[in-house]
């Protein structure tokens, strides 16, 4: 049974089933899951005080998680030639001591332009200074597009009395996004970055609908799919998808 939980660490989604155990028990799997076993008669309400409790160290064993995704999942080499997709579009990768003369703007070491997105490297045949490289910019581009994207969204739920929240990214594991209601924060997943701007989107409508519902029951989903009709489409993307970074 899928269920979430608002905790001081934000909203905590995680799978839970009655077995033949004799206490609640956590475990969070290799995606990052959080997956809960609780005995016969014991009620759903003890689980979540647990849960509440333990909220900190999920979170934490999460982000562990998070480093180690992110690791395994930089490009192989950050060569040139290799190819990169942002916003589902694809870009050559090319390695540069000098960023061209173009119109557009850098985000940080990066350049896309197009179809080619240079990367400036200060010393480009080590391996680890391509990699630092591409991982700042992918920081510099993802608060960008973010930022961007919640100017879009944050407006449709103004009139329903929600303010616009502070948005932030951070590679994560197991979730596309997570919001903390209480602090006003949405974090996005820094992998939405690579897929069609469409899934960007959807993500953050999916996490502005926690602040008014913080389950995923039927309002929930009607006010979702009223503000997002593409959620259906949205949902089939991100499926098609690990949120593995």
């Amino acid at each position: 049974m899928e269920r979430s939980l608002e905790t001081e660490s934000g909203i905590l989604r995680y799978r839970c089933d009655r077995k033949r155990v004799k206490n609640i028990n956590v475990r969070i799997d290799r995606e990052g899951q959080v997956l809960v076993s609780y005995p016969a008669g014991c009620p759903l309400s003890a689980v979540e005080a647990f849960l509440r409790q333990k909220s900190r160290w999920i979170a934490r064993a999460q982000e562990r998680m998070a480093r180690r995704a992110a690791q395994a999942q930089q490009p192989r080499h950050v060569q040139t030639g290799e190819r990169v997709e942002l916003l589902g579009k694809p870009y050559t990768l090319r390695i540069c001591q000098a960023l061209p003369p173009v119109a557009s703007e850098p985000d940080g070491p990066g350049l896309a332009w197009e179809g080619i997105l240079f990367l400036k490297v200060e010393d480009p045949a080590r391996e680890e200074s391509r990699k630092a490289a591409f991982a700042r910019f992918v920081d510099c581009c993802s608060a960008r597009v973010f930022a961007d994207a919640n100017d879009q969204v944050a407006p449709l739920f103004a009139p329903l009395g929600v303010p616009r929240a502070e948005v932030r990214g951070r590679r994560m594991t197991a979730r596309w996004g997570t919001c903390h209601t209480q602090k006003g924060q949405i974090t996005l997943n820094k992998f939405l970055l690579h897929l069609p701007r469409q899934c960007l989107c959807g993500v953050l409508v999916h996490e502005y609908a926690h602040f008014l519902y913080p389950d995923h029951g039927e309002r929930f989903w009607a006010l979702v799919r009223h503000l997002d009709p593409q959620n259906p489409q949205t949902e089939t993307l991100l499926r098609g998808y690990s949120p593995h970074f």
